[in-house]
């Protein structure tokens, strides 16, 4: 008998295991909202929409500079971490139902740069600067003037 009321303790134990297990899920569902009202709660926040207005400067995208916009982004997280967890959370998770709503697309690049999200490119090496490399450059030197 002993052995049949192990395995309902275990059994109960799981399934409130598993509601248990969803609930933070409800709870993230429910924080994220559009990209345009995180964006708009921000802009309500004066402290917020500062570190918007420098995460804005370096994250260009015709003049991305990627550490400092990667560092300014982490600095309005960080800032929101402490005084407005919800809204880092709303800003974090933020999506856009589809492409066509033009508002939040724009929201979500201003909260998410491509900038921020860009892989590093190898420089590219242009005819003039390969001259001043290869005389730079010992093994480079020695393969030219013996040829």
């Amino acid at each position: 008998m002993f052995g049949n009321v192990n395995k309902i303790t275990k059994f109960r134990k799981f399934t409130k295991f598993k509601s248990d297990y969803n609930e933070p899920l409800n709870q993230l569902k429910h924080m994220a909202g559009t990209c345009h009202s995180a964006l708009k709660d921000c802009m309500a926040l004066a402290s917020c929409k500062s570190y918007l207005e420098l995460v804005s400067r370096h994250c260009e995208t015709y003049n991305c500079h990627q550490e400092a916009c990667k560092s300014s982004i982490q600095d309005i997280y960080k800032h929101l971490m402490e005084t407005d967890r919800d809204l880092a959370l709303k800003i974090a998770l933020c999506v856009c139902s589809n492409s066509s709503q033009k508002e939040c697309v724009e929201a979500q690049r201003r909260l998410h740069p491509p900038c921020a999200q860009m892989k590093d490119s190898p420089p590219i090496n242009q005819c003039h600067n390969l001259g001043r490399d290869c005389r730079n450059d010992r093994v480079c030197r020695y393969v030219t003037n013996s040829s």
